[in-house]
């Protein structure tokens, strides 16, 4: 059972969403699969870090094209991921 309180934060944040461009939440998500695939890439297993990577490639290319000028950025820091990927994945274990 909600409480008033919960009812009018749910409220207040439904109305935050409404007020902010898709676009925008969209370019948001696209970076938040850059931080992660970064910290992956440094610290964490590679297939977890090719699944945020996979993730913001499906992105790009899908939406890319109605992202505005957020486009050609998060395509070269996708390229730099991959490549990044490449390096890591073919480089023999230590």
């Amino acid at each position: 059972m909600w409480t008033p309180k919960q009812e009018a934060e749910a409220r207040r944040m439904a109305e935050e969403i409404a007020a902010v461009h898709s676009r925008d939440w969209v370019v948001s998500a696209a970076m938040n699969l850059v931080n992660v695939a970064g910290v992956k890439l440094e610290s964490g297993p590679l297939e977890e870090a090719q699944l945020a990577i996979d993730a913001l490639a499906a992105l790009v290319r899908d939406v890319g094209p109605r992202l505005g000028d957020a486009e050609v950025p998060l395509r070269g820091v996708l390229s730099q991921l991959q490549m990044a990927y490449a390096q890591m994945a073919s480089a023999p274990p230590q």
